[in-house]
């Protein structure tokens, strides 16, 4: 895209043994070959530049197909559109499906590394016209932070890519049918979480906007604070402590009983200040919440020691302190807080002299040294594996065109939560939005029924051992309408999230009914006996005496029964244990079992006296 007028053809020629296009224009020329395969039509498309302007966008009708029965809503996506751009073959396989009653074509771009858009648009009559796009001349070229569909043809150079049409019949599976692009994209972004232990997960909520002079941060939910407490009394801040203690004691009670692998905790910061919902920064606490700061290691400790993994909220914004004028002060006399996503880099005092010693000043353009130091404070305070991402967005001023630069924000990479990845491989990343290469190396959280129902096929489709976290109570309206669905997204892998303070019967209910499909149950007696069998007799081991205490005898043993078996549901292990055996016990085994290769769906405690059944 030059200038008006850059369209016009000078010539074109086709070569009928090659069956091969060519276009020249004044600015260069584009070439476009035909391979037909079968019932694949392979399109090779080539642009080439010989001006002295750089192409920044070209769009080509590749083709028009007649038929008044086709459906124009072509992709297959499931990842959340409003914040997934997955219609530029970037950061998941662009594939389309255009089909009437009685065929389909399926398009994919077996090149997973450059951005192309493609879609079917209504053309003349009944027919629908592919269109092919490199490139954009649009401000919405950036498509998540620093990722932009930008393709430039510079001068003397060109660039190639072309797209498989597969005809077929309209019941087809596109997925199957663009293995190819699957497997490249695969390869480009390899799956890297290895997390074996797929038990729910708590959350616990420790406070809520309702607030008030007594009662400033907001302490409820999983806090076990009263309505009556009062900060304001003398004695206060013990009768915190002892909430927060018993709150913690409470947890690893329900967790007994629902099985749950851990807890991740929101608002450990409180929630006094009414212009941020989830701050999402625990480094903070020692000055916005002194009174949670006074005995957050004990909450922590007691639920680590209890056998239970442990996780905080976090988000990538930094904050500020202002006053009660609006006005940045010092910390201790903070009033309210500001969320601050970027700083340009000309400021040379980004920071208040206060805040040196919560944030480094690489944080200021970087959302990932910002979850990077999130991630490692609350490893190092709390011992913390399991991180809920939320609002996983970088807000910029990405307009240069207006005055002040208009913000507006974009989705943070994948990349970023793949390098977390690689700096931090034993933590569990949970986040709030996603596109399908986060699943290479994070657990997307979803919620039904508006942001998503369970891993899709798409994502399967690349990754055949991705898992999400569904946040919802398995006894919810919106699970139960669905039942036979959830259950089977547990037994390829998902993960349910529901509250951990309170109830947690249909948690255990789901996950009973859900375990019984796994092929291994590992049975385990308080004394130290432990047998792992396949469901129906067949490879029966027992690890008894001392080497029931050695998770490398575990491990041994299920690695040996799981030999040629790859798939999640093969794999699948159901713990059933005897009453007075520890959590920190259990945990143990978990371990030991996703160490043989083995998947961990549940836990369940029974009474105590003989074997487990």
């Amino acid at each position: 895209m030059f200038r008006d007028g850059a369209t016009n053809v000078i010539s074109r020629t086709f070569d009928l043994s090659k069956r091969r296009w060519r276009l020249n224009f004044e600015w260069g020329n584009v070439e476009i070959s035909l391979v037909p395969d079968g019932s694949t039509l392979k399109t090779l498309v080539s642009v080439s530049n010989s001006g002295r302007e750089v192409l920044e966008k070209i769009a080509i009708r590749l083709l028009s197909l007649e038929s008044s029965k086709f459906n124009l809503r072509t992709q297959v996506a499931t990842t959340q559109p409003d914040w997934a751009r997955d219609d530029a073959n970037i950061g998941a396989p662009l594939i389309l499906k255009l089909a009437d009653e009685e065929m389909s074509v399926i398009v994919y771009s077996p090149d997973p590394g450059g951005p192309l858009r493609y879609v079917w648009q209504k053309g003349s009559g009944d027919t629908a016209d592919l269109v092919v796009t490199i490139g954009t001349g649009e401000p919405d070229g950036e498509v998540y932070d620093g990722v932009w569909n930008v393709r430039p043809v510079r001068p003397g150079q060109d660039t190639k890519f072309d797209l498989s049409l597969v005809f077929t019949g309209s019941d087809a599976d596109p997925f199957r049918i663009a293995a190819e692009a699957n497997g490249n994209f695969a390869r480009l972004h390899p799956f890297a979480l290895l997390w074996p232990d797929r038990r729910p997960i708590a959350a616990i909520h420790l406070a809520d906007n309702r607030t008030s002079e007594a009662n400033p941060r907001g302490w409820k939910h999983g806090a076990g604070v009263p309505e009556t407490w009062d900060i304001r009394r003398e004695g206060a801040r013990e009768e915190f402590r002892r909430c927060i203690t018993n709150a913690a004691h409470n947890v690893l009670s329900l967790a007994r009983k629902a099985g749950f692998q851990g807890v991740i905790v929101w608002q450990i910061e409180g929630q006094e200040f009414s212009k941020v919902a989830y701050y999402g920064e625990p480094r903070l606490i020692p000055w916005i919440a002194p009174e949670m700061d006074e005995v957050a290691d004990d909450y922590f400790r007691i639920l680590r020691d209890g056998g239970l993994r442990v996780g905080v909220c976090i988000r990538p914004p930094l904050y500020e302190p202002l006053g009660a004028d609006s006005q940045r002060v010092d910390w201790a006399e903070v009033k309210e807080i500001r969320g601050v996503d970027w700083t340009h880099p000309s400021q040379k005092n980004v920071f208040h002299d206060s805040r040196d010693t919560i944030f480094d000043v690489r944080e200021a353009q970087s959302p990932l040294e910002r979850l990077d130091a999130k991630i490692r404070y609350a490893k190092k305070r709390w011992g913390c594996t399991l991180f809920y991402i939320d609002t996983n967005h970088f807000w910029r001023p990405r307009d240069r065109s207006r005055d002040g630069w208009a913000w507006s924000s974009r989705m943070v990479p994948a990349e970023v939560f793949e390098e977390l990845h690689r700096r931090h491989p034993d933590v569990l990343l949970v986040p709030e939005h996603e596109y399908l290469q986060y699943w290479s190396a994070t657990a997307p959280y979803l919620q039904p029924p508006s942001w998503g129902i369970c891993t899709g096929p798409d994502v399967r489709a690349v990754y055949p051992a991705a898992f999400s976290v569904i946040c919802s109570s398995p006894g919810s309206e919106w699970i139960q309408k669905d039942k036979a669905g959830y259950l089977e997204a547990v037994r390829n892998g998902d993960i349910f999230m529901a509250n951990g303070w309170y109830g947690c019967d249909d948690v255990r209910e789901f996950y009973q009914e859900a375990a019984r499909s796994a092929p291994i149950r590992a049975r385990c007696a308080s004394d130290g006996r432990m047998v792992i069998e396949r469901v129906g007799g067949h490879g029966v081991g027992t690890v008894a005496g001392k080497d029931a205490a050695a998770p490398a005898a575990v491990s041994k043993l299920v690695r040996e029964m799981l030999t040629g078996r790859q798939a999640v549901r093969d794999r699948l292990v159901w713990i059933v244990y005897e009453n007075g055996m520890s959590l920190a016990r259990v945990r143990e085994l978990a371990d030991a079992i996703g160490e043989g290769g083995g998947i961990v769906i549940w836990a369940s405690e029974v009474g105590g006296g003989t074997m487990p059944q």
